[in-house]
């Protein structure tokens, strides 16, 4: 196999290191980009790779799908790899379009068995949201949704509020890893414990994490966890994962909805195989995922972590000096219980904290940032801390990743103080 160019070992404090890792990546002239939790950046020697694949695939088309090791509808190479990035084993794997996918393919594969109540939490995301309406719908399954604080302060709090919310009939606990419009960085190990204890299933949405933080899913004991490619780990777009513990025994019982061979689960076919084999995939997309994983582990997992949680904490000194720790509704990085800290830092740019509630002004901030200056983060909107009952809360989100830099972190706050 080829070894990426820049397969080294980065150290943490060197800005002169990172500044020539961030040459691996392509941007416009003057765009200063703090938003990898919407969309990452291919790095150009991925954009080569999959330039590549697409041209193989096209030149000898069957032999890509059928007989290419890279390439071919099984995609037990590419799987095998981004297994190792993420801690499972490749049994367990499926590699999906996004996180939208993962989440669907489990939630409305799960089978239907009584009274049913699931756990998710007011602050998630539409694409959780989505299948559990549906469930709620079709299945007379009845959704509990529990507030979280904002900012959160304490894991064992957290842990407290599932524990409270379990019932006789709770089937499921379904939560972020990472709450994409505050950065609240969810105790998945202590959740999915507790979901155990119970015997009840734990389902993941790992968008923000995959990439972002060193995962270990093995470690961290979801049943299933679904993630994106396209986000924090800079893949293709229309690339994700699912991971499926224990597939080979599908203790849960989970049932193939996107499949061609769903027939076939439980007759020699795992449930993992089975959401696998959906007929024609992106090869080419999903080796260049599984590329831009090794990339990854060439810098090093705990060295990019420590490097976005290191310009996370410097957005939250920013927004503190300016308008008071009252304007980050993200967890603090100077808090006791550090461990909910990410790379998303979410805040309102004003003393007067009541702007979170002005939606329509928070968005033109965020518009004239991108537009006349060149700084792309985004606006993001969720309900308060009061359990739904009052107006949501707006904020700007910033992301930062590898090839960020303290100083653009200083130009966007500079502008800040100017136009907000």
């Amino acid at each position: 196999m080829e070894t990426n160019a820049l397969q080294t070992r980065w150290p943490d404090g060197d800005e002169g290191k990172w500044r020539e890792l961030a040459k691996a990546f392509h941007f416009e002239p003057g765009l200063i980009y703090l938003n990898s939790g919407s969309e990452g950046s291919l790095p150009l020697e991925m954009q080569s790779i999959l330039t590549q694949a697409m041209r193989h695939w096209a030149s000898s088309p069957s032999q890509a799908f059928f007989d290419d090791v890279n390439l071919n509808s099984k995609q037990l190479a590419n799987r095998s790899r981004m297994a190792k990035f993420v801690g499972a084993d490749p049994a367990d794997l499926v590699l999906t379009d996004n996180t939208t996918m993962g989440l669907a393919m489990v939630l409305l594969g799960l089978p239907n068995k009584g009274p049913c109540e699931i756990i998710t939490t007011q602050q998630d995301h539409f694409s959780m949201y989505s299948p559990l309406s549906i469930l709620a719908e079709r299945q007379g399954v009845k959704i509990i949704e529990v507030s979280l604080p904002i900012p959160a302060k304490s894991s064992e709090d957290i842990v407290q509020i599932f524990r409270k919310a379990i019932t006789p009939n709770t089937r499921a606990i379904c939560f972020s890893h990472i709450n994409y419009a505050v950065g609240l960085r969810m105790p998945v190990r202590e959740i999915c414990n507790l979901a155990r204890e119970r015997n009840i299933l734990s389902l993941v949405d790992g968008a923000h994490a995959l990439g972002m933080l060193d995962l270990n899913l093995r470690e961290l004991g979801p049943d299933f966890y679904a993630a994106s490619g396209h986000k924090w780990l800079n893949g293709p777009p229309g690339t994700g994962i699912l991971y499926i513990r224990d597939a080979e025994t599908n203790p849960w019982g989970l049932q193939p909805i996107v499949s061609e061979r769903a027939m076939d689960v439980g007759n020699g076919l795992t449930i993992a195989d089975a959401l696998q084999a959906r007929a024609n995939l992106n090869g080419p997309a999903f080796y260049t995922l599984a590329r831009t994983a090794e990339f990854f582990e060439g810098i090093g997992k705990s060295t990019i972590e420590r490097r976005i949680l290191q310009l996370s904490a410097e957005v939250e000194r920013e927004a503190v000096a300016h308008w008071g720790q009252g304007s980050v509704f993200s967890p603090s990085h100077q808090a006791e219980d550090g461990a909910l800290c990410c790379g998303l830092t979410a805040f309102v740019p004003s003393r007067n904290y009541a702007l979170a509630y002005d939606a329509t002004r928070m968005q033109q901030i965020a518009q004239r940032l991108v537009n006349e200056f060149g700084l792309w983060v985004l606006c993001t909107a969720t309900p308060g801390p009061d359990g739904g009952r009052g107006p949501q809360i707006n904020a700007l989100r910033v992301s930062t990743h590898i090839y960020n830099f303290p100083d653009q972190i200083g130009r966007l706050f500079a502008v800040l103080q100017d136009i907000a």
